[in-house]
Parts: structure tokens; C-alpha cells; sequence
């Protein structure tokens, strides 16, 4: 091991509050970078790029990454590029994976689509930023952070400052036909408002839910039972004009 990533994940586990890791005594660390030792199998050989040295990357491992050393599957393992700091490596896989996810699983974008990000200067947001620039889309992005207007404007991000501005009445304004998908790790009343601004056959995609400390467990679990019912109590969107498309909003 050479470094892993400290992320929201790792902290909700040490204190209780992570849904998926509820048994001690366990080690934190879902993402990681470090230096192959050994590969050991019964019938592969260790493929060309992975010989004793070699420098990779893994995410995903459902924890266990603070350690001096780890054992993983192949499958997870990816080369290091050449100058890659170890640090920023272990750094990008989970948000960088998460919003690959989104982008290209869920959403199902094209150049020049539009998007809404909720909390789009945190990790996952960045990561869907930059992604997206380099696809070619349009984006809309929430936050409040100090120089959240800058950093999201390096991606082409139009920031909108969710503390003093309400995203739905920007959108109906700037985007009166909607936007092709919502990505929202928030829950709550913004699943309802992120499902109204879609445009027809847009996507809105819930992929974490905001829960308060101490009491994470079940606010996840009521965010996601939230999230269930959203696509069943908010009206129907109008007819759409002419030659619109004409399909309902998704949500995932």
C-alpha cells in the first residue's frame, strides 16, 4: 500500500453510520493505490502489465485499503499511468467510476445534451464537470462553496448558488423545455423539484442520499424510500409541443 482515499464512505463507517458496513472489528478504505508485491493464481499467469513493482490503482474494495498490505482480485487492479502521483491516484477511482456511471450507464448523454448537477463542486460532482465538458454537454450545477462560480466555470459548468437562488425557477427560465437528466446525491424535496425541470424522456438519477449525523442508517434508508415514490406522486409533465418526444422522465 502507498496511499487510499479518505472519503465520506470511510467516515460514515468508522462512526456507525455506514448502511453497508455494520459489523467490527473491520479496516476503512474503499479506494487505494500501491505497488504489486506478488500474483498468485492456480491456472492464469500474471498478465504483462502486472509484474512485481508495477504500480496500480483499485476501487471498490468494500474496505480494507488502510493497511500495509492488501490482497485483491485482478479485475479491480488498473496500471498506474507514468507520473501519476500515488496520493492523487488513490484519490480518483470511487468519484471518478461514480460519475462514469452516470454519465454513461444512467444518463445515456450526447454531445450538446443539458444536465442539472446537485452538489457539483463536491468529488463526484467535479468528477461529472470534467467528464462532461469533455463529452460536450450543456451543464447546470449546484453550490455554495467559496469559489464554487470559478471552479465549476473551468468545465463550462453555469453555477447556481442553491442558498439564494431556487434551481427550479433558473431552469424554467434558462431551460424552458427541460434538461436530458438530473444527477442527485441530495434526496429529499430536490428529488421532486430535479424530476419537474426534465425535459421529456430525461433522466433523473438519485444516487445518494444526504442523512444527519448520528442518525445516517435511517435517513438513508428514508431518502431512499423518498427517492422510491417520487416517480409515482409528481404529475405528468405538460403534453409536449409538436414533434416533441413525448416520453415520460426516467428516474433511476
Amino acid at each position: 500500500m502507498l496511499a487510499a482515499g479518505v472519503g465520506l464512505t470511510d467516515l460514515m463507517a468508522r462512526s456507525g453510520d455506514y448502511l453497508l458496513q455494520r459489523r467490527t472489528p473491520f479496516t476503512p478504505g474503499y479506494e487505494l493505490a500501491g505497488e504489486v508485491l506478488d500474483f498468485a493464481t492456480a491456472d492464469t499467469p500474471a498478465p504483462s502489465w502486472l509484474p512485481p513493482g508495477a504500480r496500480v490503482a483499485a476501487a471498490l474494495t468494500r474496505m480494507g485499503g488502510y493497511a500495509e498490505y492488501v490482497t485483491l482480485p485482478l479485475w479491480q487492479l488498473v496500471p498506474l499511468p507514468d507520473g501519476l502521483d500515488p496520493h492523487t491516484a488513490a484519490a480518483v477511482p470511487l468519484d471518478q467510476l461514480t460519475a462514469l456511471s452516470l454519465l454513461d450507464t444512467h444518463g445515456r448523454l450526447h454531445p450538446g445534451d443539458t444536465v442539472l448537477i446537485q452538489g457539483a463542486s463536491g468529488g463526484v460532482g467535479r468528477a461529472v464537470g470534467a467528464l462532461g465538458a469533455a463529452r460536450g454537454l450543456r451543464m447546470y450545477g449546484t453550490a455554495s462553496a467559496p469559489g464554487a462560480r470559478e471552479a465549476l466555470a473551468r468545465n463550462g459548468v453555469e453555477f447556481i448558488d442553491y442558498r439564494r437562488e431556487d434551481f427550479e425557477a433558473v431552469l424554467n427560465e434558462r431551460e424552458p423545455g427541460g434538461v436530458q437528466a438530473v444527477f442527485d446525491h441530495i434526496g429529499g424535496p430536490t428529488l421532486r423539484k430535479g424530476y419537474r425541470v426534465l425535459a421529456p424522456g430525461g433522466v433523473l438519477v438519485s444516487y445518494a442520499a444526504s442523512g444527519r449525523p448520528g442518525r445516517m442508517v435511517a435517513d438513508t434508508l428514508r431518502g431512499g424510500g423518498r427517492g422510491a415514490l417520487v416517480i409515482h406522486s409528481t404529475p405528468p409533465p405538460p403534453p409536449p409541443a409538436a414533434g416533441g418526444r413525448g416520453r415520460r422522465p426516467r428516474r433511476w
